[in-house]
């Protein structure tokens, strides 16, 4: 849902921030714009604009380590901040000063928000837009700027040379599996109901489920369901019985993080070059980690060649291999953990970019011969007022899921009584002016509504919301916002689901 652009000078901080709700970070930030949801990547081609137009770029930088840098000077041409202030409905004052501000500063650094973004039309470009506002002011791989984490040498456990068959959607969204020579390795979810259902590409009959609840997480909850409930044969393997688990044949007691060692991974997500094994502290009856199950099951199938490690501790082994560590060594002899290696900057001087250019490819043909613009543009929302007027008449609103709220993570922690406390029931942000415009007052019922169905919920009424935007987090059993949601692909490179720029429409109960 949003990003934020931190610039610092001797002064001190400077703050903006992106997102259409006035957010606590929002209420400290120097400047605060409030776009639509789904037009992100235009407000980053119109700061770009001003940037490129008023010559506030590094020109040293982009001279000898970017690509393709005058094809988007020409580009951006079409993203003048008075077009860009009517698409995203920020005022093109605004998008100069905050171009300005971040372009003038050094160090300056952009946080973007985990995955929201991704989950619109434009998804992808937003995120190139974003990288590109990085390069050409010269803040990659500096102190207090965008900074290339660093992690040790590591063997991914997915043994795909054994495998035959690609995961579902592949075929449509071959980034979403594997970019480079980087693996990620995963299927494409939003085609397990049509597997399921309709057998396309490939009928699935029986599923495992593990360290995630579809039914609150997931978009469109109805179609989930009915392609759950059609499976020969499911398990869910659980800390709780959530509304996921109950519909499986089986439910098997997951091992909280107190009761498994992890191999580690604290490089991966914290960006921090030091390592540290953690270890289980409890053991309780019959918990099993993930991949004890996996390893046991495929045994007993006849798969052992896929899952060819005799414990956990050789599984993370062959994991940790390239980087000389190992469970042993981790567990006896460094406890406390250890430094990997020291923090360095500008590595790219030595190293270069893992590009074929070796510089970072501002214009990319990489993506221009997969049959993606090669530079950032602007799309509309699947739905949105403008690409679906005769939609927008009947619901007029754009709705914005999966804001995060710090109590809770998806549909977790509701059981804990001190998160419930602060936060006891779901709620629908709308701005006082869409609220006057409907009769409705804090505190209310409304029932939100899109084509996909209803759900009904209090509404908290402020000044924080952008007028004819509402919001509403996920991971409520009381209020389910995943009814409202589509798990059609939208992001036109990965195919994520447009979870945060719907339409929808709103009245009092």
């Amino acid at each position: 849902m949003d990003w934020r652009l931190t610039a610092k000078n001797l002064k001190g901080k400077k703050i903006i921030v992106i997102d259409p709700r006035k957010t606590p970070i929002a209420e400290k930030a120097d400047i605060h714009m409030k776009p639509r949801p789904g037009t992100d990547c235009a407000l980053g081609l119109g700061m770009l604009n001003t940037i490129i137009s008023k010559g506030l770029y590094d020109s040293e930088f982009v001279e000898n380590w970017t690509v393709g840098f005058d094809k988007l000077k020409e580009h951006v041409k079409d993203y003048p901040p008075e077009k860009v202030e009517k698409i995203t409905r920020v005022p093109k004052e605004k998008i100069i000063k905050a171009a300005e501000v971040f372009a003038k500063t050094k160090p300056a650094c952009i946080h973007q928000s985990w995955g929201t973004l991704d989950q619109t039309t434009a998804g992808f470009h937003t995120s190139r837009a974003i990288a590109i506002l990085q390069s050409i002011t010269g803040n990659y791989d500096i102190p207090g700027g965008h900074i290339k984490h660093i992690e040790p040498p590591y063997r991914a456990p997915r043994l795909t040379e054994k495998l035959e068959d690609l995961p579902i959607g592949i075929d449509k969204y071959p980034l979403h599996y594997k970019v480079g020579e980087r693996l990620f390795g995963e299927g494409h979810g939003m085609f397990l109901p049509d597997a399921i259902l309709k057998g396309d590409p490939y009928p699935i009959k029986a599923a495992v489920i593990t360290a995630t609840n579809p039914l609150r997480t997931w978009p469109n909850t109805k179609r989930f369901e009915e392609a759950l409930r059609k499976l020969d044969f499911l398990v869910v393997m659980d800390l709780f019985m959530t509304d996921t688990a109950k519909l499986a044949d089986i439910v098997l007691p997951a091992a909280s993080f107190l009761e498994r060692d992890e191999w580690p991974h604290f490089p991966f997500v914290l960006g921090v070059p030091y390592i540290m094994l953690r270890q289980k502290v409890i053991e309780f009856e019959e918990c099993w980690p993930d991949i004890n199950f996996w390893m046991e099951l495929a045994k007993r199938m006849g798969y052992e060649e896929y899952f060819p490690w005799k414990d956990v501790d050789e599984y993370m082994d062959y994991v940790m291999e390239p980087s000389g560590l190992t469970v042993k060594y981790l567990r006896e002899e460094a406890p406390q953990g250890l430094s990997w290696t020291p923090v360095k900057y500008k590595r790219y001087e030595t190293e270069g970019f893992p590009t074929p250019s070796k510089k970072i490819e501002i214009y990319s043909e990489t993506l221009e011969k997969m049959g993606h613009e090669p530079l950032p543009v602007h799309m509309e929302p699947l739905e949105s007022p403008v690409s679906t007027p005769e939609l927008a008449k009947d619901y007029p609103l754009v709705l914005t899921t999966g804001s995060r709220l710090l109590q809770f993570l998806h549909s977790e922690h509701r059981n804990v009584a001190k998160l419930r406390k602060m936060v006891p029931e779901p709620l629908a942000d709308i701005n006082t002016q869409s609220a006057s415009q409907y009769g409705i007052k804090d505190g209310d019922r409304i029932a939100v509504e899109t084509k996909r169905g209803r759900i009904e919920l209090k509404v908290k009424v402020s000044e924080d919301m952008l007028p004819d935007v509402v919001n509403i987090s996920h991971g409520w059993d009381e209020a389910n916002v995943n009814i409202l949601t589509d798990e059609t692909p939208a992001n036109t490179v990965g195919g994520q689901p447009a979870l945060t720029s719907l339409l929808c429409r709103i009245s009092k109960i």
